[in-house]
């Protein structure tokens, strides 16, 4: 009997969710066994049970039994792993479940067959170790060639996996793996579920152990920095050596190069000595430049001959200085970047979502930051002040999922914390937390007068689709002019179009 045991990737995920018949991961590596008979069991952490991708779990088994008529498909659910990053979470659920579907089979024989590509980097290195150390099962990896196509391969490890045979140079790569186990199992305080989020931890993780340069890209208040300390706490090369963080809006225009580059004694008035610069005092770990959009166009110049060369020369010396390093660089604004930087920075680059696209994350990220608040406040006002821990009603939990949140995580936390400090009573409802939200003069009046839309004018306190304002007017200017003329063509032509199928494109 064949059994194959694998996670869900996001790879797998949108193959199952878009319903289009290609092959993610897991499917390649159905094909690639072959064997008959085959039982597939997909283990499902808790984003896929009770989480917003819950409802993929009606779509699994008809998925891959529809490509694969005759193997046995059962899901798998392990709720107790809440968070897939977790190496504790993830070994103490396989340590307790592999042995209970290893023991459901009725064969003498059973060949275990493991897929090490589909789900997060740490449970794809946990399913590896239990494969290797306790099953000596088949392990197969995935990978899409330039075509398009997965490729499959065997993975062969060719070495044994046991005390007695670990040299001095894999003790210590253990002792790393220990040191990221113990220090980077609640993700660096990154809280999320979205398919997007944990990619770009996934992704974080894995630019980090190939130690790439990369670039973040996403609005303020999205948690930037935290997806920096995540980076260097998965280096192997750098976790042990500084992470300096530096925020390039920080700076006077005059003081940004000193600072960054450092400078020779008598290099100016008042350089009485020699001053190393951040970039100095990074050597050999990883510099995160916050907002680096601001930095003026001619220091993003020399920024990107020391990224080039790995060296940097202080102002008025005449000596440069190697600075062996990894920069994190952070934006919203990458337009603001000077092209060759931009390809030059982003070996490894991470978008992250505005929280408004995160769903249920929201909720997460306040209940989180309602725990850590009724603590903080409740330390600090002991024997000054009374303090009720806080809780959300109904109507705040559904308000806050639905505010567009502008200023993303920074606001939510700010406005959950005013409403705690501000506040007598213990329930925290939804026009409390309106009360707490920020909104200058301008955001209060500030209206717009949108042809065709249903209500003509519309307050911009919150963000507009503008592209999709703009498909309804194109629309119906469209729909007016059919109705007008009595053939299609008469209306392309006046519209300025070639033909009738073009103008309908556009009504699509």
């Amino acid at each position: 009997m064949n059994v194959l045991v694998s996670f869900l990737g996001t790879s797998d995920y949108k193959r199952i969710k878009d319903e289009d018949n290609l092959c993610g991961p897991l499917g390649s590596i159905i094909q690639k066994i072959g064997d008959r008979p085959l039982s597939i069991y997909i283990m499902l952490d808790k984003s896929f049970v009770h989480g917003k991708n819950s409802d993929i779990k009606n779509k699994i088994c008809p998925y891959y039994k529809k490509l694969f008529p005759g193997v046995s498909i059962e899901l798998y659910p392990l709720g107790e792993i809440i968070n897939p990053s977790d190496y504790s979470q993830v070994y103490k659920s396989l340590e307790e479940h592999l042995p209970k579907i290893m023991n459901t089979q009725t064969k003498d024989e059973v060949k275990l067959h493991l897929n090490i590509t589909s789900g997060t980097p740490v449970m794809q290195s946990v399913l590896m170790l239990f494969g290797k150390a306790r099953y000596a099962a088949k392990m197969y990896q995935s990978y899409a060639s330039g075509d398009g196509k997965e490729i499959v391969d065997i993975v062969d490890i060719p070495f044994p996996l046991s005390l007695s045979t670990l040299s001095s140079e894999i003790a210590y790569e253990a002792s790393i793996l220990k040191h990221i186990i113990q220090e980077n199992a609640c993700d660096n305080g990154i809280l999320g579920n979205h398919p997007r989020v944990r990619e770009a931890i996934e992704n974080a993780t894995k630019f980090a152990l190939c130690d790439f340069n990369v670039l973040i890209v996403g609005e303020s208040g999205t948690g930037k920095e935290l997806f920096a300390k995540q980076y260097h706490s998965c280096n192997p090369k750098r976790m042990k050596q500084k992470l300096i963080s530096v925020n390039c809006a920080n700076f006077p225009e005059h003081l940004i190069e000193s600072e960054l580059f450092g400078y020779s004694k008598g290099a100016f008035t008042g350089a009485e000595m020699d001053r190393k610069g951040i970039f100095e005092a990074a050597k050999g770990g990883v510099l995160f430049l916050d907002e680096l959009g601001e930095m003026p166009p001619h220091l993003q110049t020399r920024l990107l001959r020391v990224m080039e060369t790995g060296k940097i020369m202080p102002i008025g010396s005449q000596k440069e200085i190697e600075v062996e390093l990894r920069v994190i660089a952070a934006t919203n604004s990458p337009e603001k970047l000077r092209e060759d930087l931009l390809y030059r920075i982003s070996d490894g680059i991470i978008h992250l979502p505005p929280l408004r696209q995160r769903g249920e994350d929201v909720l997460l990220i306040a209940n989180a930051t309602l725990k850590r608040t009724n603590a903080e406040l409740s330390s600090v006002l002991k024997n000054v002040a009374p303090y009720i821990d806080k809780e959300f009603d109904d109507s705040a939990i559904d308000w806050m999922i639905h505010q567009p949140w502008n200023g993303n995580i920074r606001e939510l936390n700010s406005v959950i914390k005013r409403a705690c400090a501000l506040n007598p009573s213990k329930v925290l409802t939804a026009d409390i937390l309106k009360s707490h939200v920020y909104r200058t003069n301008d955001q209060n009046s500030s209206t717009l007068t949108l042809p065709f839309h249903d209500n003509c004018v519309v307050a911009i306190t919150e963000p507009i689709d503008l592209m999709w304002q703009l498909k309804l007017i194109k629309n119906a200017i469209l729909n007016k002019a059919l109705a007008t003329f009595t053939k299609k063509m008469d209306a392309a032509k006046y519209l300025g179009f070639n033909s009738a199928t073009a103008m309908n494109k556009h009504l699509q």
